[in-house]
């Protein structure tokens, strides 16, 4: 029994070995499985190791017998050295150095030693004596070259004349050869020239990059650091951004900031870079700087480091004064009496001018000019003197030829100069330590205190604005009790106010308008303990009573209530308006509220017309926008009895309950809105431009029609009335400055008469929208498409004036739906109303732009006035404040005027100023 299992134990064995699996039982197979893959498993990394350890032994022994064969060389290099004699072949005669080197290579190499072989055979067979046997030299020789033919055979290679012929070739060909006449060899010398000259600016290159590096790391210092030695990486992309619009400025003929164009700037000041992380972050973008201009860059870095520490200091006194106001405001009014801190100003400025300190603060009296009187004459002369030298200073020099050729040099000739220069120069002047202690620590100290890292009051007039801004989420939860609003509501404080409130109000102050108020009292370059000296002077003077707080406090509760209620009606106006039209019909909303209570305060209804201006014109009478329709409700609210929340309330629940709008309604109610804040947005943020606007009016017209108006297509134009001088007299006439695309060739630029067909100068005259439901059944349309065949000419027309604030009529909106080719193209009322409201939009987007342009005329004319008196003034750049969509603003450069030439030069598409961007232009770096 036991042969037997071993018999079966072997068997089973040579059976895994070649691949014939003996028959097992099912269940003998599934129990060994697991124990299969295991040994597969085993099986491959045994193979893998086998694999590496021959591979290892391989190259092991191909580098070992190149060791040999080294080893072998050398041997016989010592034993066996090249043969003198064959130098007899080296000359420097170029004459012949063809023809030696084509023996010496080609021919010698074989002659020689069978020549030789044929000698020592002569005298081994003693050929030239009598009794000799006969032998043929030519045949020996012949022989003796076919045997030792060099395409078939190296064997004479390690003859001391062969190698003594190798190293004359070589001389020769390096040395003696005409270049001129030889091809590969001037190649050769050209290749390694040009190696030498990469080797030679790749050391000067690498010698400037780590001399750059250098002088980066002590500039580093400069920067105001926080307490782990770091400075944030906006502060750098915003001086490398400042420097590359400087340089594009100055019109120099060097080399811009590498990616200055395509760098993006960081929002944020949370990331922070150490001194090895800024030099690394800068170094690409200054790498291809001309010596010139990298000293250019390093003073616009020190510049852009004291403006920071400035920044920082005036950032520590925003936050002293948001301590005060909190201080001064212990009920958390959130307001301040404006004139009580006058009166305390003042009273601060006649205590401190009659002390005989070094600094003083701005006179409260003589806000916002400050005359020459006030002025020390001293330091007009000094401002006056740093103000000329620093416009001398801003003309960087780049040495040019004036005349002639201009003087290409050498890579090497230029890279070892700017080497110099910079070694000597920039690196030399940095290195040197000042008359003060630079290595101290005072540099990055804030008032003797390290700066935390953040700057608290950068965003002060975002996150702290207005008290009723500040509470939009409290009116959101107070209107939550109406839920059919609750969506309007949420999509109103969503957009938030289109710009930041201006910051004067004559009664009261919150806490930007008084920190902003204490920086101008200050001025420049306070020191901190005056700064601390008014702080503690206001807060122990600031006394309110009792009564002046709750004074205060009701009125920023009733300021707060009204904004509440004002939010509300602005959302039950849009969801009585759902298709965006602009305006509601009086007669329809007094006949909702008469029902009021059953018809019971019918007579207190009627006395809300009262609340209406008496001013309004004739054809708009019957007609409520916004501002009226919350002014009427207001009014009507005052008028019943009870207590006015409740009443406001109940009134409201009334409104709401009064209109149903399904669920499709809705959202098409919601589209529409969308849309027209999307006017009203390119409006305010075109830079005075209307082909944004125009964009925007045809992208709503034309989403609203595919989206709501059953996918048909229309057409618009927009065109704006003018007058024109026809004969004697001056005419009306109508001048089309925009138009859907396909509609270019036959509408754009085109002039409408009122002796010529149409529709729109009795839309002009009433003031009315003219709807035309069957063009070709009305006769008096013109078609500006002439190509158009009669019988094509089908489909609606409506034509929707565009009024001012006057209500005067200056233009025309007109939708067509003349290339729709289905029968059913009329305009439905929902439509119409879209289409009034679009018009109305545009109208205010215009009137908005035409007030921008009316600005910059006026501020041209202003400066025209101030040029005549102050001619030393060059140029003046205006600037104008915009919203931005991430509820911040930004600034457009909107106009340059020269006083050289008195032209004022008003940019199409002005340039954008951002925050994150624009770090570093004067103290208004913090923008608050």
């Amino acid at each position: 029994m036991e042969s037997k299992c071993e018999n079966s134990a072997h068997t089973s064995t040579r059976d895994d070995f070649t691949g014939e699996r003996p028959e097992f039982s099912s269940n003998s197979a599934r129990n060994n499985a697991f124990h299969s893959q295991e040994g597969d498993g085993q099986w491959n990394q045994i193979f893998l190791n086998k694999m590496q350890d021959r591979g290892l032994k391989l190259q092991q022994r191909t580098l070992d017998n190149l060791k040999l064969q080294r080893e072998k060389e050398e041997k016989e290099k010592k034993d066996n050295p090249p043969d003198d004699q064959a130098r007899d072949w080296f000359s420097q005669d170029k004459t012949t150095v063809h023809d030696r080197a084509y023996l010496v290579e080609k021919l010698m190499p074989s002659i020689l030693p069978g020549v030789e072989a044929l000698l020592k055979e002569v005298e081994k067979k003693k050929v030239l004596e009598e009794n000799s046997i006969p032998f043929d030299p030519i045949v020996f020789l012949g022989e003796q070259l076919m045997r030792h033919n060099p395409k078939y055979g190296n064997k004479l290679q390690g003859h001391s004349y062969v190698k003594g012929l190798k190293e004359v070739l070589t001389d020769l060909k390096d040395q003696v050869f005409d270049l001129q006449y030889n091809r590969l060899g001037q190649l050769k010398k050209e290749m390694k020239e040009i190696q030498e000259h990469r080797s030679q600016i790749e050391s000067i290159q690498s010698q400037v990059k780590q001399e750059r590096k250098e002088v980066l790391a002590l500039q580093f210092q400069e920067w105001t650091l926080d307490i782990n030695g770091r400075i944030p990486l906006a502060l750098v992309q915003s001086a490398l951004k400042s420097f590359s619009e400087l340089i594009s400025q100055l019109s120099l003929e060097g080399e811009p900031v590498k990616g200055g164009e395509e760098l993006e700037t960081n929002n944020s000041m949370e990331q922070m870079l150490n001194k090895e992380e800024f030099v690394e972050y800068v170094h690409p973008f200054i790498c291809h700087l001309s010596t010139d201009l990298f000293q250019e860059f390093l003073h616009h870095l020190s510049q852009c480091a004291d403006m920071f520490r400035e920044t920082i200091r005036h950032d520590i006194w925003r936050q002293m004064f948001s301590d005060l106001f909190l201080a001064c405001d212990p009920g958390k009014v959130g307001f301040l009496d404006r004139q009580r801190v006058l009166a305390l100003l003042e009273t601060f400025y006649n205590n401190t001018s009659s002390e005989t300190d070094e600094w003083q603060p701005r006179n409260p009296r003589q806000w916002p000019v400050v005359g020459l009187d006030e002025m020390d004459p001293a330091d007009f002369w000094a401002d006056f003197q740093e103000t000329g030298m620093s416009d001398g200073q801003q003309n960087l020099s780049i040495p040019t030829e004036q005349s002639g050729e201009e003087r290409q040099p050498s890579i090497g000739e230029s890279m070892s100069n700017e080497s110099h220069l910079i070694g000597s120069s920039v690196l030399g002047k940095l290195r040197e330590p000042p008359a003060e202690d630079v290595m101290s620590n005072d540099l990055h100290l804030i008032d003797g205190k390290p700066w935390s890292g953040k700057l608290l009051t950068a965003d002060l007039a975002i996150v702290y604005s207005a008290y009723e801004d500040r509470s939009q989420d409290e009116f959101s939860v107070s209107a939550s009790k109406f839920t059919d609003l609750r969506p309007i509501i949420s999509e109103i404080t969503s957009r938030g106010p289109s710009c930041i409130p201006s910051a004067f109000n004559d009664s009261v102050l919150n806490l930007p308008q008084f920190v902003q108020l204490m920086e101008t009292f200050l001025g420049e370059g306070a020191p901190l303990s005056f700064v601390e000296k008014l702080i503690s002077f206001i807060e122990k003077e600031y006394i309110a009573t009792e009564q002046e707080r709750m004074k205060l406090l009701a009125k920023a509760r009733h300021n707060a209530l009204v904004a509440r209620q004002r939010l509300v009606l602005q959302a039950l106006f849009a969801k009585w308006d759902n298709d965006g039209s602009g305006f509601l019909e009086l007669d329809e909303v007094e006949s909702v509220l008469l029902k009021y209570k059953e018809g019971m305060e019918s007579e207190l209804m009627a006395k809300g017309r009262e609340a209406l201006s008496s001013s309004q014109s004739q054809r708009s009478r019957r007609r409520l926008s916004v501002y009226e329709f919350s002014k009427y409700i207001l009014n009507v609210t005052s008028e019943l009895p009870g207590p006015s929340d409740e009443v406001f309330d109940s009134l409201v629940e009334f409104l709401t309950s009064s209109v149903e709008r399904s669920q499709a309604e809705k959202l098409r109610g919601a589209s529409r809105r969308k849309w027209i804040q999307q006017i009203q947005e390119a409006a305010e943020t075109s830079g005075g431009n209307l082909q944004p606007v125009y964009k925007a009016v045809f992208q709503a017209l034309y989403k609203d029609a595919e989206t709501h108006g059953n996918n048909k297509k229309i057409s618009a134009n927009i065109g704006f009335l003018e007058q024109r001088l026809v004969g004697e007299r001056f005419t009306e006439v109508i001048r089309y400055v925009a138009c859907t695309a396909d509609d270019t060739v036959y509408v754009l630029k085109k002039t409408l008469h009122r002796d010529m067909k149409g529709v729109s100068f009795a839309e002009v005259d009433s003031g009315l929208p003219q709807h035309v439901p069957r063009v070709q059944y009305h006769g008096n349309i013109q078609f500006w498409n002439t190509d158009r065949p009669k019988e094509e000419r089908k489909g609606s027309l409506i034509v929707l004036p565009l009024v001012d604030v006057q209500q005067r009529v200056f233009g025309t909106l007109s939708i067509d739906t003349l290339r729709e080719p289905r029968e059913r193209n009329i305009f439905l009322t929902h439509e119409i109303s879209f289409y009034q409201g679009v018009a109305n939009t545009l109208s205010s987007g215009y009137q908005h732009i035409q007030l921008v342009k009316d600005i910059l005329h006026l501020i041209s004319s202003a400066l025209a006035w101030i040029y005549s008196r102050a001619p030393n003034i060059r140029t003046i750049t205006t600037y104008l404040m915009e919203p931005s969509t991430d509820k911040d603003y930004v600034f457009r450069k909107m106009m340059n005027t020269d006083n050289n030439t008195g032209v004022s030069n008003v940019f199409k598409s002005p340039p954008t100023l951002r925050r994150r961007d624009n770090l570093f232009r004067g103290r208004e770096s913090v923008w608050p």
